[in-house]
């Protein structure tokens, strides 16, 4: 009997540690030992063996390869004491996901720029194979050195296949037509999702409970109208995300590419990144650190590589007034 439990061999992977459960499946960090190859794979119990439907995932990310896309190594069936589990061995990111990247530390809009351009590569990909992924938020986005890639195609299907929408992937990242009876996947559907996720990427929230008390906010599209933008986001780099979520299907961009294309556009000034409330730091294209914080007596000092820029420092009367005006600054500074 194989026992799905760390230190077991399956075939001829060596399971080394549980990573995580979830509805569609347990996934180990595994040895591959006949290539000693790290991997991660994902045992899923087959609902029909007769079809083992499990396999689609595999097969799906096989046809999808490209870059920005997990890549997967080989699929398999195991007999779990009469039970029949679909395995699916990818490749392994020791990185982890965009989730965990911002709840670990603060996401610059650079960064983040780089890591979704990466996310509407991999799906232009998919899209012009026929599948829509589905499920775009920030947990299926994995880190690799120097690129991001997307995983957990689940509950990907063909275009052609995909008759009526599906909310089971995190509601928050889906468009308002889901909810809707009758209602179609879609290209747009899938754009929607990459402009919350980059929503919350710039935004660095790491709880969307403590932003959203009331689903219907989510069902309506109205998400990123109720939460808001943080005060240093600057205007540009908002209008890309209400138009990847705009209400209206027709009014978002109508291609990975042109959401790409956007994203592309952008010229980065100075690449922020938030110390604390009060302290923040970027680099410019020529290298130079500049810092910009508040100290005593509520005053604004601006630095460029530690030597204070006297012209540009500022007192106020409040704390609350030199905050906002750190925000500003780099609202004003960022492209």
């Amino acid at each position: 009997m194989i026992v799905f439990t760390s230190g077991n061999m399956v075939g001829t992977l060596r399971l080394e540690k549980h990573l995580g459960a979830g509805a569609f499946g347990s996934v180990f960090l595994a040895t591959e030992v006949m290539l000693n190859r790290k991997c991660a794979v994902k045992f899923i119990k087959s609902a029909n063996p007769r079809q083992f439907k499990e396999h689609v995932e595999g097969q799906i990310l096989a046809k999808c390869r490209h870059e920005n896309v997990v890549e997967v190594y080989d699929i398999n069936v195991h007999n779990n004491d009469g039970d029949l589990y679909a395995s699916i061995e990818m490749e392994y990111m020791p990185n982890g996901s965009l989730e965990a990247y911002i709840n670990n530390k603060f996401l610059s809009i650079k960064e983040t720029i780089k890591l979704i351009i990466d996310v509407l590569f991999a799906l232009e990909h998919a899209h012009a194979n026929n599948i829509l992924h589905r499920d775009v938020k920030p947990a299926n986005i994995m880190i690799g050195v120097n690129s991001a890639k997307i995983a957990d195609f689940g509950i990907a299907a063909s275009v052609d296949e995909t008759k009526i929408g599906s909310v089971a992937g995190t509601p928050v990242y889906c468009a308002p037509e889901i909810f809707q009876p009758g209602a179609v996947c879609s290209v747009q559907t899938e754009i929607f999702s990459v402009g919350m996720t980059l929503f919350q990427a710039i935004s660095n929230f790491t709880d969307w409970g403590s932003k959203l008390t009331d689903a219907k906010y989510i069902s309506q599209g109205d998400t990123i109208k109720r939460v808001g933008y943080a005060s240093y986001i600057p205007r540009r780099m908002r209008n890309i995300c209400n138009t990847a979520c705009n209400k209206d299907p027709a009014k978002r961009y109508q291609t990975a590419r042109k959401m790409r294309q956007a994203l592309e556009d952008l010229h980065i000034n100075i690449d922020w990144h938030r110390l604390d409330d009060l302290h923040w730091e970027g680099f410019d294209e020529k290298k130079r650190k500049h810092t910009v914080q508040i100290c005593n007596n509520d005053e604004f000092i601006y630095k460029i590589n530690d030597r204070k820029k006297s012209g540009e420092c500022k007192k106020f009367n409040t704390l609350a007034e030199a905050r906002a005006y750190i925000e500003k600054y780099v609202y004003d500074n960022t492209f």
